[in-house]
């Protein structure tokens, strides 16, 4: 079976994340944020103006809804943000993300090269066996599969070692790809490449933290031009 390389280094395990990197991310996440403020009857313009800040480099993506809805709203108690995180997660198995274009045809490539794939993100697992499945993606196609659940969870770089141990692969033949710096933290130990058109984390972001340009793509299909099939 022929095997993929980056910059020479040869990559048996792959490990993803979802939202921004297999899910398209930023088409509806402001708008179910918008809704679930609405829904406590909390300012809607406080969403819009992280997402401003955000989308103008001034802010980094907060990495998940707690401290998403925790920088949004800081006066909140945990109780009542433990109710918001549970409704938004509710309108995300409702309301899918649609797939990033390709994403799945690419997982499938990535499987047809004999790669172990795995899933490192801060999503509930009730919301991800509703929403890869919408994708046509399938969580068997995983061999490990780390959840806002799992502890220690990302950017703890520990995370990724049950990974390790469950599919006896070490860290230096590893790819982790993600669309946030959260993913490119937990990555430490293994290679990252950044993807972006789909997520929250403007290219300068990843470069000013130390990702190389050539590692730093528009989407997942796009690491079929950087990975080279020898």
């Amino acid at each position: 079976m022929s095997q993929l390389y980056l910059d020479d280094i040869r990559i048996r395990q792959v490990i993803l994340d979802v939202d921004g990197t297999i899910s398209n991310l930023i088409s509806t996440l402001e708008h179910k944020m918008i809704i679930t403020a609405a829904t406590y009857g909390l300012p809607e313009e406080s969403v819009r103006n992280d997402f401003a800040l955000i989308r103008s480099g001034q802010r980094s993506d907060a990495g998940n809804a707690h401290a998403g809805f925790r920088r949004m709203f800081p006066d909140v108690t945990d109780e009542k943000l433990e109710e918001f995180v549970a409704y938004f997660h509710h309108l995300e198995r409702t309301m899918p993300y649609p797939e990033v274009p390709e994403s799945k045809a690419t997982i499938q490539w990535l499987m047809s090269h004999g790669i172990a794939l795995s899933l490192c993100t801060a999503a509930h697992h009730a919301t991800l066996s509703v929403r890869l499945p919408a994708l046509g993606v399938e969580l068997n196609w995983f061999d490990e599969c780390r959840t806002w659940e799992d502890t220690p969870r990302k950017p703890d770089p520990r995370t990724l070692d049950v990974i390790f141990q469950k599919t006896n692969i070490p860290s230096h033949e590893t790819l982790h790809i993600g669309d946030s710096l959260t993913d490119f933290h937990a990555a430490q130990e293994v290679y990252f490449i950044a993807v972006y058109q789909y997520g929250l984390t403007r290219p300068e972001k990843f470069e000013e933290a130390g990702v190389p340009r050539h590692r730093i793509l528009c989407r997942l299909a796009d690491i079929t031009n950087v990975l080279e099939i020898r």
